[in-house]
């Protein structure tokens, strides 16, 4: 929070691009900030506490197995667009529609 107010202070003025360019350059702070975290993120290396497993089962107590990424991707994918849909049916995004229609 106290980062959010020290950002936000300084950029009530800003409107546009160097909005837009404020937020780029935080964001990529925060992002080699995090990456660099040896103990949080595992550093440079990555995150090391997943395991992938090779055994012919499609999820395992021991690890995860490709089949099991596949299904869990795929049960989001479904999921994502399922919910867009109903977005895009409900009132909120038929206004949206006929607001991008409108320009």
């Amino acid at each position: 929070m106290v980062v959010g107010i020290m950002l936000g202070i300084p950029t009530l003025r800003l409107r546009g691009d160097y909005l837009a360019i404020v937020t780029l350059g935080f964001a990529l702070i925060i992002d080699d900030y995090v990456g660099n975290q040896n103990g949080i993120t595992g550093g440079g290396e990555g995150s090391l506490t997943v395991r992938i497993s090779r055994s012919p089962r499609v999820c395992t107590t021991t690890g995860v197995s490709i089949p099991c990424l596949l299904l869990l991707c795929l049960i989001f994918v479904v999921l994502f667009v399922v919910v867009f849909s109903l977005l895009e049916h409900s009132r909120v995004g038929r206004s949206w529609v006929a607001l991008r229609e409108t320009k």
